[in-house]
């Protein structure tokens, strides 16, 4: 699911314009903008008959900016190609809904000031 979600999201000329290739899971790349995914949850979906092979996470988006609003329109950017929408990638089919989302301003090592906005996502997906 992994794989084929970033490739969905670097598929995307909106996006890769802003980020170039900065998209990862867990561990923010270097440089600005950036997105970091990680899934904070889920489960696989049981069927009266057992396994049914769908299945859902929830997904942690985390958009990194230098500004709050180089943060912001990163979020949107994702919030556009990821809400509210079902696609097949990677031979994986998927659907996905906003759940939450926060901002949050911090700082790194050497003071660099980093603005962040995260977004949760409920996503249900099936091998195809």
């Amino acid at each position: 699911m992994e794989t084929a979600l970033t490739a969905y999201l670097l598929s995307s000329a909106s996006l890769t314009s802003l980020v170039g290739d900065r998209i990862a899971w867990s561990l923010r790349p270097q440089g600005f903008p950036s997105l970091t995914l990680q899934i904070v949850g889920g489960y696989p979906v049981d069927s009266g008959e057992g396994d049914s092979g769908l299945s859902s996470a929830r997904l942690q988006a985390d958009c990194y900016g230098k500004s709050s609003l180089q943060a912001k329109t990163l979020r949107d950017a994702v919030k556009t190609l990821l809400s509210g929408q079902q696609f097949t990638t990677g031979g994986v089919e998927f659907g996905v809904f906003t759940e939450d989302e926060r901002e949050l301003v911090g700082q790194e090592a050497g003071g660099i000031v980093v603005h962040r906005t995260s977004i949760d996502f409920l996503i249900w997906w099936a091998t195809a």
